[in-house]
């Protein structure tokens, strides 16, 4: 049976995600010594906004999608991207930059949970975690690819050539997404939106982020840290009790009745650490400590995701056959045995016999749990709301990621400058991060009832 035209659209989106994780890293430098004038605390700001606007805009997005449409909010999604891409290519000073990658941050969180929940509506609840496998996959294969090519065009041409690439691509999933059959049901009448509910939270989430992408820079006991941490904390409170007298709330409290969603929410922001961590941690060891290029490495460093591309599939065929933990538990110890040997044995020279099997057990990692935490918190959820209870998962990623790369910048930064120390000792975040994981994945169960 093929796979209606939408679907594929929304399966083809993942890649729009993955290419443009990777290859904004990759084109950072030059817009730092371009358009940033050589300030890479300015520059910065072109990667952390995403964060930011990812974070802060993505659960509502999910509750959005349900009530209106998902494939309406993925169609306005992709295009607004590609919109946002093209800004973004001929922006001539750094702040309209920003803002352009705000605004492309914004489109994604809108595709995102509709996205999934178009991939997921109508396919049978065995088959859930083969198909999340699949869009794994495909955002694997677009962050291997997007690396070496972001630095091809940045050879040949310059960063906006990058911003070009992400336009064409997104205009090519555009294409074929605005093509299909338009199957969404009728907007039906609902409780009211609870606009300050939805300002709240989105204020809430977006000011956490920040506190803990600029908290490093700031100092984490500044006055302007704890200020912003402590509104940041009070607007989500606030959002949490408005939401228990609300028909529509913003924060759907009435999902994490069910286990599976509470440990994919809780291992969501715990792996995210380790997942954001380890990327940083690698490619500071490669480029400070081995003295490898910024491209090397980040050539090495593909190794990891071209593993979870690799794994992902077969992976959620397997749970689909059998459960969440024989999977995701055996995977999570790789993880975590694979980077205690350069945790135990790093040194000076370059051991490639201790960082190859760490780089592709951050893949076997990544293949397995990853993915597989989507299926587990949303396999008894009905169709209606699987926009707003992916957003619920991947709103817990992107906090998790955002305090992992704080962790591992704050480790990295604390030690001194090309002692085997430096780099080394941060690798036991990693390895806790996978017993972890592996303890919260034992505990998912498949035929455990959502309780109502």
């Amino acid at each position: 049976m093929s796979r209606p035209r939408i679907q594929t659209a929304a399966l083809l989106g993942a890649s729009v995600g993955g290419l443009e994780a990777t290859a904004s890293f990759v084109v950072f430098p030059e817009i730092r010594d371009t358009i940033a004038g050589g300030s890479g605390a300015a520059a910065s700001w072109t990667l952390t906004v995403t964060g930011i606007v990812g974070a802060a805009v993505l659960l509502q997005a999910g509750r959005l999608a349900d009530r209106f449409g998902h494939e309406r909010l993925f169609r306005t999604g992709v295009t607004g991207f590609c919109a946002a891409s093209l800004l973004a290519a001929v922006c001539p000073v750094l702040w309209s930059l920003v803002l352009a990658r705000a605004v492309q941050a914004l489109c994604l969180s809108v595709m995102s949970p509709s996205s999934l929940a178009l991939i997921l509506r109508d396919v049978p609840s065995q088959q859930h975690s083969r198909t999340i496998g699949q869009w794994g996959a495909i955002t694997a294969v677009a962050g291997v690819v997007g690396a070496p090519l972001a630095g091809v065009l940045v050879d040949v041409e310059s960063w906006r050539a990058s911003f070009l690439m992400f336009a064409a691509l997104s205009a090519v999933v555009a294409a074929l997404a605005w093509s299909a059959p338009q199957t969404d049901r009728q907007i039906s009448v609902g409780p009211p939106i609870d606009y300050l509910g939805a300002a709240t939270v989105v204020l809430g989430l977006g000011l956490l982020v920040l506190v803990l992408v600029e908290g490093n820079r700031w100092g984490w006991t500044s006055t302007r840290a704890v200020v912003v941490g402590v509104c940041a904390v009070a607007l989500i409170f606030a959002a949490i009790i408005r939401s228990k007298h609300q028909d529509d709330p913003v924060i759907p409290l009435d999902l994490l009745s069910g286990r599976n969603m509470v440990l994919a929410c809780v291992l969501s922001v715990t792996t995210a650490i380790g997942f954001f961590a380890h990327w940083l941690v690698m490619l500071t060891l490669l480029t400070d400590l081995w003295g490898m290029s910024l491209r090397s490495a980040a050539l090495a460093a593909s190794i990891m995701p071209l593993t979870m591309a690799l794994l992902a599939i077969p992976a959620g065929r397997m749970i689909d056959g059998t459960d969440f933990y024989r999977v995701m538990v055996p995977g999570a110890i790789v993880y975590s045995v694979l980077f205690s040997l350069p945790a135990l044995f790093l040194d000076g020279s370059r051991q490639w016999w201790l960082i190859l099997p760490a780089l592709i057990g951050a893949g076997v990692g990544m293949g397995t749990v990853w993915p597989p935490l989507t299926g587990a918190g949303t396999s008894r959820i009905e169709s209606s709301r699987l926009a707003t209870a992916t957003a619920l998962i991947h709103t817990c990623q992107r906090l998790g990621g955002s305090l992992g790369s704080a962790l591992a910048v704050a480790w990295i930064a604390a030690g001194v400058a090309g002692e085997v120390a430096t780099y080394r000792n941060p690798i036991w975040l990693l390895v806790v991060v996978g017993v972890v994981a592996a303890v919260g994945s034992s505990m998912l169960r498949r035929d455990r009832p959502f309780k109502r």
